[in-house]
């Protein structure tokens, strides 16, 4: 295959792969919003969205690869795509590096945020959890016996 039209392919799919991850950051800020508001179908649905968005991506990912394997650049990282494009005087390579980054590091903030809630949202069921088991454990008395466990969460006056 010859270099331009590769590598004009290559830059259509780089774009393909930014549309995908856009898409994932609004899923992502879909998901946040469903953590936050503790709607969990919400959260299974968005996720399954967002391991279909992740399919396309890796299918787009396989693209790119073989573009480069085409183009003798198996591996070719994008700050070495955008020297053999410009080697070739193949443009928008640059402009296309930049959104891809801008746009992967706002979806790694937003992750990064959503699994914080996730963690968040588990510490603080593990402490109810915890406090419920204290609350419904007997204790044992001087006798032997059984008895109720008579510490509370609430205070009798509220």
């Amino acid at each position: 295959m010859e270099a331009q039209p590769a590598l004009t392919a290559l830059l259509r799919t780089l774009e393909q792969e930014e549309a995908e991850i856009v898409e994932l950051i609004q899923l992502a800020t879909e998901e946040r919003s469903a953590l936050i508001a503790s709607d969990f179908p919400a959260v299974d649905s968005v996720t399954e969205r967002m391991l279909q968005v992740a399919e396309r991506i890796d299918r787009h990912e396989q693209r790119r690869q073989q573009l480069l394997n085409e183009l003798g650049n198996a591996g070719a990282g994008l700050n070495e795509i955008v020297a053999l494009a410009e080697n070739h005087s193949v443009g928008g390579f640059p402009d296309a590096r930049e959104r891809l980054l801008e746009r992967t590091g706002e979806l790694q903030d937003l992750q990064e945020q959503n699994a914080q809630l996730i963690l968040s949202a588990a510490k603080l069921r593990e402490r109810w959890l915890a406090m419920l088991t204290r609350l419904a454990n007997p204790t044992y008395g001087a006798g032997g016996q059984q008895q109720a466990n008579e510490s509370r969460f609430l205070s009798r006056s509220a």
